[in-house]
This record gives C-alpha cells, structure tokens and sequence, in this order.
C-alpha cells in the first residue's frame, strides 16, 4: 500500500468499541492498522472493523472431545492394570500408546475450552461497554 493509503487509515481511528482478542483491551480511538498497547499484538481493522485478531469466533464446547478423553484413559488404565496384573505383554503394547493419545487429547481439550472461556470473556465485556455507551 502507498505511503498516502497509510496515512489515511492512520489518521481515521476505529470509532466504535473494539477489543483486542489477546488481552481485551478496548482499541477505540487507537490507529486503524497498528498495535495493542496493553498487550502489543498487532491488529488490522481496515475494511470493517473485524478483521485479523478482531474477527468474531463461534463457541465450540470441546463435549465430544473430554468424552473422548474420558474413554480413552479409562481404557488405557484398564489395559495397563490387566497387564500387570495377568503379566500379559500385549495390553502394554495398546495400553501405553493409547495412554499417551488421551494425554494429547487432554491437552486438546483444555486448549479448546480456554479458547472458548476468552471468547465469552470478550464478547460480554463488548456488550457491557456497547450498553455503557448508549
């Protein structure tokens, strides 16, 4: 983009409340194109004013993945438990990796629901500050 394109948006600002997906930080007034100040993560919000880290999410509750999680390890702990207990070396060798796969899944899990929690964070506080400014 030219120089003159730049300094154009620059000069603008965003005039209507919006929130930095990192750290909730209230980006009214600030530079159309530019940098979080709380948080320093850069944001565009050239053509409308979601764009980039500005765009609006749909929450997803990871139900089916802790379940999954849930199954997994149950059945990995089972395995490993018959294992040494009957000294039966074939449960090991599913047992083991399929207790590794519910760690990951596990992770998966929490890093969806934090996901999940930021967003709802962010668009209630969105909403207290649209009903502030009315």
């Amino acid at each position: 983009m030219a120089k003159v394109g730049q300094d154009i948006f620059q000069a603008k600002g965003i005039d209507r409340s919006l929130f930095c997906a990192q750290c909730c930080y209230n980006l009214k007034t600030r530079p159309i194109i530019g940098r979080c100040p709380e948080c320093g993560s850069s944001y565009d919000a050239r053509g409308s004013c979601r764009r980039g880290i500005l765009e609006d999410q749909i929450i997803h509750w990871p139900v089916g993945d802790f379940f999954l999680t849930l199954i997994t390890a149950a059945i990995s702990a089972v395995m490993i438990v018959v294992a040494i207990m009957k000294s039966a070396y074939w449960y090991f060798v599913w047992g083991v990796p399929m207790l590794l796969m519910a760690c990951l899944l596990a992770r998966g899990t929490y890093v969806k629901t934090r996901q999940s929690v930021r967003t709802i964070r962010l668009l209630r506080q969105a909403a207290r500050s649209e009903d502030d400014a009315d």
